[in-house]
Protein backbone atom coordinates (compact mmCIF):
# COMPACT_ATOMS: atom_id res chain seq x y z
CA UNK A 1 0.00 0.00 0.00
CA UNK A 2 3.22 2.18 0.76
CA UNK A 3 3.76 2.51 -3.39
CA UNK A 4 -0.05 3.21 -3.68
CA UNK A 5 0.14 6.32 -1.31
CA UNK A 6 3.49 7.53 -2.83
CA UNK A 7 2.56 7.64 -6.20
CA UNK A 8 -1.32 8.66 -5.53
CA UNK A 9 -0.37 12.10 -4.48
CA UNK A 10 2.98 12.83 -6.89
CA UNK A 11 2.20 15.95 -9.34
CA UNK A 12 3.14 15.70 -13.24
CA UNK A 13 5.53 18.52 -14.00
CA UNK A 14 3.95 21.02 -16.26
CA UNK A 15 4.20 21.22 -19.95
CA UNK A 16 6.30 24.32 -21.12
CA UNK A 17 4.39 26.21 -23.49
CA UNK A 18 5.51 28.33 -26.45
CA UNK A 19 5.40 31.73 -24.17
CA UNK A 20 7.81 29.96 -21.72
CA UNK A 21 10.11 29.17 -24.34
CA UNK A 22 10.13 32.29 -25.49
CA UNK A 23 9.63 34.71 -23.09
CA UNK A 24 13.50 36.49 -23.58
CA UNK A 25 12.43 37.30 -27.64
CA UNK A 26 8.46 38.58 -26.47
CA UNK A 27 9.06 40.11 -23.19
CA UNK A 28 11.00 43.53 -24.38
CA UNK A 29 8.51 44.08 -27.54
CA UNK A 30 5.48 43.42 -25.10
CA UNK A 31 6.89 45.95 -22.52
CA UNK A 32 7.88 48.72 -24.79
CA UNK A 33 3.95 47.99 -26.38
CA UNK A 34 2.87 48.72 -22.70
CA UNK A 35 4.97 51.38 -22.09
CA UNK A 36 3.50 53.04 -25.73
CA UNK A 37 0.01 52.61 -24.49
CA UNK A 38 0.49 54.37 -21.57
CA UNK A 39 2.19 57.57 -22.78
CA UNK A 40 -0.87 57.67 -25.42
CA UNK A 41 -3.28 57.18 -22.96
CA UNK A 42 -1.35 60.50 -20.87
CA UNK A 43 -1.26 62.18 -24.68
CA UNK A 44 -2.89 64.80 -26.38
CA UNK A 45 -3.80 66.27 -29.70
CA UNK A 46 -1.18 66.00 -32.26
CA UNK A 47 1.66 63.58 -30.02
CA UNK A 48 -1.65 61.26 -29.28
CA UNK A 49 -1.96 60.51 -33.11
CA UNK A 50 1.80 60.03 -33.64
CA UNK A 51 2.03 57.57 -30.94
CA UNK A 52 -1.31 55.82 -31.68
CA UNK A 53 0.25 54.72 -35.25
CA UNK A 54 3.53 53.90 -33.41
CA UNK A 55 1.53 51.61 -31.20
CA UNK A 56 0.09 49.78 -33.91
CA UNK A 57 3.56 49.18 -35.34
CA UNK A 58 4.18 47.48 -32.19
CA UNK A 59 0.86 45.48 -32.13
CA UNK A 60 2.13 44.40 -35.85
CA UNK A 61 5.76 43.48 -34.32
CA UNK A 62 4.25 41.67 -30.95
CA UNK A 63 2.05 39.49 -32.88
CA UNK A 64 4.45 38.91 -35.70
CA UNK A 65 6.94 37.70 -32.85
CA UNK A 66 4.01 35.45 -31.18
CA UNK A 67 3.26 33.90 -34.27
CA UNK A 68 7.21 33.07 -34.92
CA UNK A 69 7.38 32.06 -31.84
CA UNK A 70 4.13 29.50 -31.81
CA UNK A 71 5.35 27.92 -35.02
CA UNK A 72 9.24 27.46 -34.07
CA UNK A 73 7.69 25.91 -30.50
CA UNK A 74 5.35 23.41 -32.86
CA UNK A 75 8.57 22.48 -34.86
CA UNK A 76 10.87 21.76 -31.69
CA UNK A 77 8.09 19.74 -30.49
CA UNK A 78 7.42 17.55 -33.76
CA UNK A 79 11.54 16.95 -33.94
CA UNK A 80 11.57 16.14 -30.37
CA UNK A 81 8.53 13.81 -30.73
CA UNK A 82 9.62 12.02 -34.11
CA UNK A 83 12.78 11.42 -32.27
CA UNK A 84 11.06 9.60 -29.65
CA UNK A 85 8.19 8.33 -30.23
CA UNK A 86 8.74 4.37 -30.52
CA UNK A 87 5.03 2.87 -29.82
CA UNK A 88 1.71 4.31 -30.76
CA UNK A 89 0.83 5.33 -27.48
CA UNK A 90 3.98 7.60 -27.19
CA UNK A 91 2.75 8.46 -30.95
CA UNK A 92 -1.07 9.66 -29.81
CA UNK A 93 0.38 11.80 -26.35
CA UNK A 94 2.39 13.35 -28.98
CA UNK A 95 -0.23 14.48 -31.17
CA UNK A 96 -2.32 15.02 -28.70
CA UNK A 97 0.01 17.96 -27.41
CA UNK A 98 0.82 18.94 -30.51
CA UNK A 99 -3.02 19.88 -31.01
CA UNK A 100 -3.23 21.15 -27.87
CA UNK A 101 -1.18 23.75 -28.54
CA UNK A 102 -0.04 26.16 -25.57
CA UNK A 103 -3.15 25.07 -23.68
CA UNK A 104 -1.88 21.31 -23.51
CA UNK A 105 -0.81 21.98 -19.64
CA UNK A 106 -4.19 23.02 -18.94
CA UNK A 107 -5.85 19.78 -18.76
CA UNK A 108 -8.32 19.42 -15.68
CA UNK A 109 -7.39 16.52 -13.53
CA UNK A 110 -9.69 13.75 -13.87
CA UNK A 111 -10.69 13.17 -9.81
CA UNK A 112 -11.61 9.69 -9.04
CA UNK A 113 -14.25 9.90 -6.30
CA UNK A 114 -14.61 6.04 -4.82
CA UNK A 115 -17.28 5.24 -2.57
CA UNK A 116 -16.43 5.08 1.06
CA UNK A 117 -18.85 2.98 3.84
CA UNK A 118 -20.88 5.48 4.42
CA UNK A 119 -22.33 6.21 1.57
CA UNK A 120 -20.34 9.39 0.56
CA UNK A 121 -18.00 9.79 -2.17
CA UNK A 122 -14.39 10.20 -1.29
CA UNK A 123 -13.26 13.71 -1.55
CA UNK A 124 -9.19 13.12 -1.61
CA UNK A 125 -6.60 10.91 -2.53
CA UNK A 126 -5.84 9.76 0.84
CA UNK A 127 -10.19 8.32 1.25
CA UNK A 128 -9.88 6.77 -2.33
CA UNK A 129 -6.71 5.22 -0.86
CA UNK A 130 -8.17 3.78 1.86
CA UNK A 131 -11.19 2.18 -0.11
CA UNK A 132 -8.87 0.48 -2.81
CA UNK A 133 -7.12 -0.52 0.34
CA UNK A 134 -9.79 -2.22 2.24
CA UNK A 135 -11.29 -3.50 -1.31
CA UNK A 136 -7.83 -5.02 -2.01
CA UNK A 137 -7.75 -6.58 1.35
CA UNK A 138 -11.05 -8.44 0.75
CA UNK A 139 -9.64 -9.58 -2.52
CA UNK A 140 -6.50 -11.10 -1.62
CA UNK A 141 -7.37 -12.12 1.30
CA UNK A 142 -10.65 -14.17 0.91
CA UNK A 143 -10.55 -17.81 1.59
Amino acid sequence: MRAGEDTAMRIKAPVKGWFEENREELQPAIQAKHELLSKMRAATGEERVSLRNELKESNEKVSHQIAIAKANWSRKKAIFFHKICQTPRQAWQAIKELIAGDSCHHNKPVAMKMKMKNGELASNDKQNMEVVEEHLNKVYNAK
